[in-house]
């Protein structure tokens, strides 16, 4: 009996090695060689990656083609499940993984529609943001070429490959961040509930350091609209988005400062942009060298160039600016037509895009149809309970793609370059510390902001 169970005890033994074993196999081929030398005859000339004691690397090339493609190397590298998640989310194609417990979050995405707009924004930009979308694509392909017996172990758990990254991907990405940051309709969904339910003058005890009631109260907006507002939540997407995205902002923080002369008389600036906490971590730490670069800081994965961070002049930090750049249009529908729109009396045809959601373990797709109004994407097919058509119109939603901005960003000289780079960037609104080699400090508001007609201020539907 007991000659029995040592040999029992022993098999289980070897066989929970074994496991192990061949667990720590699976996982360490997957970590990426940070040593050696490696012929790629996508690079133009000759580059080196070399990465410090912490593990950061920074990329030095000769040309802004070969600088973009090793950063979009080094970054899948260490990050490409990251990549894919956040992509996968921002075109709103998480069921095709996880199947149905996403589906909600893939309408929610669907119907704002970074995808449709990123896509769109790829095919019209600049030459300077072409070439480096394109080559930071082409790096992210081609580890994922180089080692696709030994991709993460996220892949494997899965079951599936990352499709091959694109310029778009990375414009989508960079949205997904501004709807991270710029969520305040579901506050104007909040107020439109607390004035049905208990009135208006709730809303000056509830945010008490609003000098007036909105300026739809007071002008016959609110009284035009309101009756055909139901039941207001918000859209079930939303939470199963924040949760994917690692929570939202934490308190009122969100801070950087900058004072002009430390003691040993250069300025100093900090920053904490303040986002939810996330494993992996939002940002990317990385150098860029050469080709009109040299630079030091943050990315955010996915995106070529640095966000945040400083060159051999300036450094800067953003921080939240909660700024209101989303507003909510209750569309009077054409009474003739479920598909026109009135709009000052004038009827107007609404743009029908027909979304076809791929959920695992289905066999046949969700199709979903997505109206677009001269304001934006109706929300009531994501918004439980409520059957008025309302329109999203959001400045990030406009046709401006930002890299640019983020490029000009990175080879800012002083502080006017730098003011003349933040102009490029749609959004989010941040607001942005500013200290440089000569002793100079500085504070500036960037991204788009509505301007609203008759003085409305956006915070009622």
């Amino acid at each position: 009996m007991r000659t029995g169970l040592r040999i029992t005890a022993a098999l289980v033994l070897v066989a929970v090695l074994t496991a192990t074993a061949g667990a720590v196999t699976v996982v360490s081929q997957a970590l990426p060689a940070y040593d050696g030398e490696v012929r790629m005859g996508d690079l133009e000339r000759r580059a080196e990656v070399v990465r410090d004691k912490w593990g950061v690397p920074h990329v030095y090339a000769e040309s802004a083609h070969d600088l973009f493609f090793l950063q979009g190397f080094v970054t899948a590298q260490d990050r490409l499940f990251q990549l894919d998640f956040n992509r996968r989310v921002a075109y709103g194609r998480l069921a095709e993984v996880l199947g149905e417990p996403v589906l909600e979050t893939d309408r929610y995405l669907r119907t704002i529609g970074l995808g449709r707009l990123a896509r769109s924004l790829a095919s019209a930009l600049d030459p300077e943001s072409r070439t480096a979308t394109d080559a930071f694509a082409k790096g992210v392909n081609r580890f994922v070429t180089d080692h696709r017996d030994r991709l993460p172990l996220e892949f494997r758990i899965l079951g599936y490959q990352p499709e091959p990254w694109t310029a778009a991907d990375s414009i989508a990405v960079g949205k997904l961040q501004a709807l991270d940051l710029d969520g305040n309709y579901t506050t104007e969904l909040l107020r439109a509930a607390v004035v049905q339910r208990v009135g208006a003058s709730a809303l000056l005890v509830l945010e008490p350091a609003s000098e007036a009631l909105p300026t739809a109260l007071r002008d016959g907006g609110w009284a035009a609209v309101a009756g055909r507002l139901g039941p207001i939540a918000v859209p079930a997407g939303v939470d199963g988005l924040r949760s994917y995205l690692g929570g939202t902002l934490e308190g009122p923080g969100s801070n950087c400062w900058a004072v002009a002369r430390s003691r040993g008389g250069k300025p100093l600036l900090a920053g904490d942009p303040h986002l939810g906490v996330r494993n992996p971590a939002t940002w990317y730490e990385i150098g860029l060298h050469g080709a009109g670069y040299d630079v030091a800081g943050f990315s955010l994965p996915g995106v070529p160039a640095v966000l945040i961070g400083h060159n051999d002049r300036v450094a800067w930090s953003f921080t939240a600016a909660f700024t209101d750049t989303q507003d909510l249009y209750v569309e009077q529908p054409d009474p003739l037509d479920p598909r026109r729109f009135l709009h000052r009396g004038v009827s107007e045809r609404a743009t029908v895009i027909r979304e076809s959601i791929r959920v695992k373990g289905r066999p046949e797709p969700v199709v979903l149809d997505v109206i677009v109004t001269r304001h934006g994407p109706l929300l009531t097919p994501v918004l439980k309970g409520q059957n008025a058509p309302l329109a999203l119109r959001w400045t990030a939603l406009e046709p401006h793609a930002g890299l640019d901005g983020v490029l000009a960003l990175a080879r800012a000289r002083d502080f006017a370059s730098f003011r003349a780079a933040l102009a490029l960037i749609p959004g989010p609104t941040v607001t942005a510390c500013y200290a440089d080699v000569d002793g100079h400090i500085g504070w500036a508001h960037a991204g788009l902001i509505p301007i609203r007609p008759r003085g409305g201020d956006g915070r009622l539907p």
